[in-house]
């Protein structure tokens, strides 16, 4: 039983899942539609892993069976895979698939679902069905992780008469690499015992974990069937083998021994079956296609180390012998499963929108997001496979920087697919990349964008980026997403401290996201929907740390969201209340996609108005750009339409009229025959030119509208250990008694901050610019990351998931973690750079940097206040050492408690001499070091920096003491 599976909510399939394309019920062969309106530039034959798919383009729509199907690599290349029918005699062979056969076959249909494409086809006096099976297995990780496709054949005479069949199927060696050059060998096994055969050939010198064109250049390929009546086989020549069976009907069982390059006399791997003097074929013949690779992953940590990982089937079947038989034996209750599955998917869709556009674009797809994915294992230090440690990767499939592993925008637009039909998998998923990040050698303050650019190796790495916003806002979410619909907390749990982190890391960059990137590329400086993104990010890293059971950490993450929410209101929106593309840029405009998790995940932050806003916004660019929103409305970046983006917003818009044009342009994409491809991810508005990303996973997005309905879990279960409530600790110190020897190095941290800062006061005389580091809220007290320890018997809190609005508001308090003061206007300047991580002193404004440019005050967490003014602590710590400084700060608004925190900085400020503790730790930067100006360059920001950088030694060596404590990896099972 798999675990992630254990909390799943029991629901209806019809109403978890979304969509069947159907056309007309096409198994009964003698009733075909009379008119097909969707011919998808190309469609999935093959579907599973991704070094296993096939695509067929329909430009061609009377006779796309007479094509060659290519692979999802840029540029396509073919990989052959052929069959045809001999219809009483050597006169009448029709090819049904491939370039091949004497007479054409006439298409009749064409059915696709999210697990099929199926073909109904003429030759002469007999009809055939053709269907190819990918299947997707919710809730079953040995039958998900099987590289195996299926294609059935069935036929019917069409004249009421007998005749004489026989059928034939190969593939090629071009399947084996994607470089033709080499050399590949085969052989050909009949097992007459279990009624099985196979061919299978592999690369004669392969290259682990290598690609070329997108093909592994390592593994095998097998072409499999059961034997029976009238089998025969034959390994050789393309031409020999084809031409033979056009003329007898039958082939020999001979296997060509002379193995070469793929190109050389193509090889090909053939059946063929006599089916007799027929009426209608009984049952359908199964093939099964597979490429098997073992090992099949290498994932490398931050130390370089690096493991092998098996796809998790292999914990079940180790021999290919036994998989075969499975595979074969498994055909009608994988076709059940598939058939069930499309139902209750064509259902969902159509409960969103009565038409077919938007079940006709997820059938189309859905097999390219589970496609473009594979689920592997571990392998443990007895050298068993492990399934306690299971992770699942994604590769980015013919888009922008094609290869790369987990992409994470990549994944937060599949995320409503991969919710909708298996949130089981999202924990797999998200697991490579939360467990180098959870590690202290992880420097990085924000979200990692992929485990690198050459999958199939994961390698993690510490590379600054400038999608720092975009990233941790779509993990945070995304892990959200993966709590709330599995019922299951692990993820949040364990690396509860990670999201932590990553949401304060918001708190200071999400709302000024200067020289950020959005996923769709736009460029511009305080972009409104990658600030609202990040918000409603922090709103979800409130209901995490209230299923975690961290209420102090829940009310910090509320007060934070509803203030920067509040200040992005006055910043964002034009008139109507739409949203502008950037601040103070009133004729702009954005499509908002950021929206979408608002809505999706129910954060009820959103204010009705700007919904309403958004919608007319949309529905007017709509209506009076009809030429360049034909197949969508563009992004920012003009011109280009983002599929996925346009999706997350047909989600999210209040008008279901514009929802339905949004999702008919996207369709007539879709349907846009003559492009020859899929909907690409980005395309042209206009006249739909591909730009990037056919076959991609991102179109997952199109999952959105159903996902909207979505249950909920009725709770959340948490590992123990997983955080700790504040009313549980005995200190109102942020560290805490956990963090030891740690604790004393904070204060004293604090009490050099002081003195530093009073000295370079009374230096520059007139020069206003203060820091003030504080490492946490000395008031509130809580932190998870002191509090990180076993609790044995801690229980999820399940969280009352009821769309209500945010809890409380911003409270008065205006100590900061840290804060610049400056009299600089507010929105022309770079705001001030986070603590929380190390960046580079180099360049201006991205994550990875920091900026002397200090325009604005820091409220609590840090939030940026729109326009500078002092909070009470710094206005206290201006009056003069003769005064009562406590006085002075409740005076100036300050509670008790900030008053005899800022009295007794002050006093560490006076007297610099004996600081009351001393440094205990040994990484980084020493306190002399981190007080001291020489050699730091001039500036108190250049100082503040220095101080960051110890601060960060401090917070790693606490990190450590987390990582000492931890529960290991999640267990998963089949």
């Amino acid at each position: 039983m798999n675990p992630f599976a254990t909390h799943l909510p029991a629901l209806p399939m019809a109403s978890r899942l979304i969509h069947t394309l159907h056309i007309l019920a096409i198994f009964a062969a003698t009733v075909y539609a009379q008119t097909q309106t969707f011919f998808p530039g190309s469609v999935p034959l093959a579907a599973k892993s991704t070094y296993l798919n096939a695509y067929v383009g329909i430009s061609n729509q009377s006779n796309f069976a007479r094509t060659w199907p290519v692979f999802s690599s840029n540029p396509q290349q073919v990989v052959g895979w052929s069959g045809q029918i001999r219809i009483d005699g050597s006169n009448s062979t029709y090819g049904w698939l491939g370039m091949i056969g004497t007479n054409p076959v006439t298409v009749l249909d064409l059915t696709v679902t999210p697990t099929r494409t199926v073909w109904s086809l003429r030759a002469g006096t007999v009809d055939l069905v053709i269907t190819f099976l990918s299947p997707i297995e919710p809730n079953d990780f040995v039958r998900q992780s099987i590289p195996f496709t299926y294609m059935t054949f069935e036929c019917s005479s069409n004249d009421g008469n007998a005749h004489e069949v026989q059928i034939y199927t190969d593939l090629t060696g071009e399947w084996v690499g994607g470089d033709r050059s080499q050399t590949i060998k085969w052989s050909t096994t009949v097992d007459s015992d279990k009624g099985n055969a196979y061919h299978t050939s592999s690369l004669s010198n392969p290259l682990l974990f290598t690609e070329f064109d997108g093909q592994a250049s390592w593994g095998s390929i097998y072409y499999a069937t059961k034997t029976g009546d009238g089998f025969t086989y034959r390994t050789g020549f393309a031409d020999d083998c084809r031409n033979l069976f056009a003329n007898k009907g039958v082939l020999d069982n001979n296997q060509d021994t002379n193995f070469r390059v793929i190109t050389q006399d193509f090889p090909v791997f053939s059946f063929a079956f006599d089916l007799g003097s027929i009426k209608a074929t009984s049952q359908p013949k199964v093939f099964t296609a597979g490429f098997v690779r073992d090992p099949a992953i290498k994932y490398t940590d931050l130390s370089g180390t690096s493991s092998q990982r098996s796809l998790f089937y292999n914990k079940k079947y180790t021999d290919i012998d036994s998989l075969i038989d499975f595979v074969l034996t498994d055909y009608s209750g994988a076709l059940s499963r598939a058939t069930n599955l499309d139902s209750g998917l064509s259902d969902a869709a159509h409960k969103v929108i009565s038409s077919d556009t938007l079940s006709d674009i997820v059938s189309l797809t859905t097999r390219n997001i589970f496609g473009s994915t594979e689920l592997t294992i571990g392998v443990g230090s007895d050298g068993k496979l492990n399934d306690s440690d299971v992770m699942m990767f994604m590769r980015n499939t013919n888009g922008d920087q094609a290869g790369r592993v987990n992409p994470v925008e990549q994944l937060y637009s599949a995320w409503p697919a991969i919710m909708t039909i298996d949130p089981t998998l999202g924990a797999p998923l998200l697991e490579p990349l939360m467990r180098f990040q959870q590690s202290s050698a992880y420097v990085i303050q924000f979200a990692a964008p992929d485990l690198g650019t050459s999958y199939p190796n994961a390698t993690a790495a510490n590379n600054a980026h400038r999608q720092g916003v975009e990233m941790t806002s779509n993990m945070i979410l995304m892990a959200w997403a993966h709590a709330k619909f599995s019922g299951n907390g692990q993820v949040i749990g364990q690396y509860y401290n990670t999201f932590k982190n990553w949401a304060k890391y918001l708190t200071d960059n999400a709302l000024y996201s200067t020289n950020q990137l959005n996923a769709d590329g736009n460029a511009s400086d305080n972009s409104t929907n990658l600030a609202i993104k990040g918000i409603l990010a922090i709103a979800a890293m409130e209901q995490i740390s209230s299923a975690v059971g961290v209420n102090a950490d829940k009310t910090m993450f509320s007060n934070a969201t509803q203030t920067l929410y509040s200040q992005w209101k006055g910043l964002a929106l034009g008139s109507g209340n739409k949203m502008e593309q950037s601040y103070g840029k009133p004729s702009t405009w954005t499509i908002g996609y950021g929206l979408f998790a608002d809505k999706w995940l129910d954060l009820g932050l959103i204010d009705s108005v700007i919904y309403s806003g958004q919608t007319s916004e949309l529905q007017s660019i709509l209506s009076q750009q009809a030429a360049v929103t034909k197949f969508g409305i563009p992004s920012t970046l003009a011109g280009n339409v983002d599929s996925n983006y346009n999706m997350m917003a047909a989600s999210y818009v209040s008008d279901s009229s514009v929802q339905s044009d949004i999702i008919a342009r996207v369709f007539a994409r879709a349907n846009l025959t003559a492009s020859n491809d899929m909907i690409p991810q980005v395309y042209n508005s206009s006249t739909g030119a591909t730009t990037q990303g056919q076959f991609n996973p991102a179109i997952g997005a199109a999952f959105g509208p159903m996902a909207l309905s979505l249950q909920a879990a009725s709770s959340i279960t948490i590992p123990p250990g997983s955080g700790q409530d504040s009313s549980s600790s005995s200190s109102s110190s942020i560290a805490g008694p956990v963090a030891g020897g740690v604790v004393g190095g904070l204060a004293a941290l604090a009490a050099i901050i002081g003195a530093v800062w009073f000295f370079r006061r009374r230096r520059r005389g007139d020069n206003r610019r203060r820091v003030d580091l504080m490492l946490e809220d000395r008031d509130n007290g809580e932190d998870t990351e002191q509090a990180y320890k076993d609790h044995p018997g801690l229980q999820a809190t399940p969280f009352p998931y009821t769309g209500t609005s945010r809890i409380g508001s911003m409270s008065a308090r205006r100590d900061s973690i840290h804060s610049i003061d400056s009299s600089t206007p507010a929105l022309s300047r770079q705001p001030p750079e986070s603590s929380y991580g190390q960046g580079s002193s180099s360049g201006r404004g991205g994550p990875e940097s920091y900026s002397d440019d200090a325009s604005r005050t820091t409220g609590p967490l840090g939030l940026r206040n729109p326009h500078p003014r002092e909070n009470p602590a710094m206005r206290a710590m201006n009056v003069g050492p003769e005064e009562d400084i406590e006085a002075a700060a409740s005076a100036a608004g300050a509670t008790a408690s900030e008053a005899k925190l800022i009295a007794e900085r002050r006093r560490n400020a006076a007297n610099p001499a004996t600081p009351a503790f001393s440094m205990t730790h040994t990484r980084g930067a020493s306190s002399d070091g981190a007080g001291t100006s020489t050699g730091r360059g001039s500036g108190d920001v250049q100082l503040a920096q220095a101080l960051r950088e110890e601060v960060l030694s401090l917070r790693r060596e606490m990190e450590e003491i987390k990582m000492n404590s931890i529960e290991p990896p999640p267990s998963y099972a089949a």
